[in-house]
């Protein structure tokens, strides 16, 4: 993708751009920009990053995760960290799309994810397997998030970083689509998966 001026963030005052933030977590922020459902993130994720240049080589993709259109390695660093830009469609409502009753069923998938990434013990992978299939035979809003866990677990990616505040909604088509905003602390459960953005110049 060409990095047009309508893809840098959105410039507020005497065309200085002002850090309007959409959102921020622990590794990044996410910025408005001039296209029209195309926010720009700033992270220190590798993971995701490479998560995101993974998902710009893919032929198809499943419905529950965000949409990127760019990826790249900036050439700087924060806190010795490598920063990371990345353009992805723009999320509504995130934190605020599970019900009471579906908390309780994502986080079955969260806990077993999340002894992969932080223990590395990798026979909790069929447990987090087994968790997003019952999400995704839930049913509601959870559908799609656990059929995209699950296609990614065939390929070989485990996505850990799944919480309540990191669901939201796009429109594609007309329709409002639950989907995975913040695909973070990623597993590369197989060789050749991975993908590395390009240099920013």
């Amino acid at each position: 993708m060409a990095m047009g001026s309508e893809l840098m963030p959105i410039a507020q005052r005497n065309g200085k751009v002002v850090a309007k933030e959409f959102g921020s977590g622990v590794y990044g922020t996410v910025l408005p920009t001039e296209a029209e459902n195309i926010v720009m993130k700033i992270t220190t994720d590798r993971s995701e990053a490479h998560f995101a240049a993974m998902l710009l080589h893919l032929p198809e993709m499943p419905e529950g995760v965000v949409r990127y259109f760019g990826a790249y390695a900036v050439p700087s660093r924060r806190n010795g960290d490598r920063i990371y830009a990345l353009w992805r469609e723009e999320a509504f409502g995130v934190g605020r799309v599970l019900t009471f009753w579906e908390k309780p069923i994502l986080r079955d998938y969260l806990d077993a994810a999340g002894k992969v990434y932080f223990e590395r013990n990798r026979r909790s992978v069929a447990n987090a397997a087994m968790a997003a299939e019952a999400m995704e035979d839930h049913g509601g809003n959870l559908r799609a998030i656990g059929s995209t866990l699950r296609w990614f677990l065939s390929v070989g990616v485990l996505i850990t970083d799944i919480h309540s505040g990191n669901i939201g909604m796009v429109k594609r088509f007309g329709e409002c689509v639950a989907v995975i905003t913040d695909p973070g602390q990623v597993v590369f459960l197989k060789k050749g998966v991975r993908a590395k953005p390009m240099m920013l110049r």
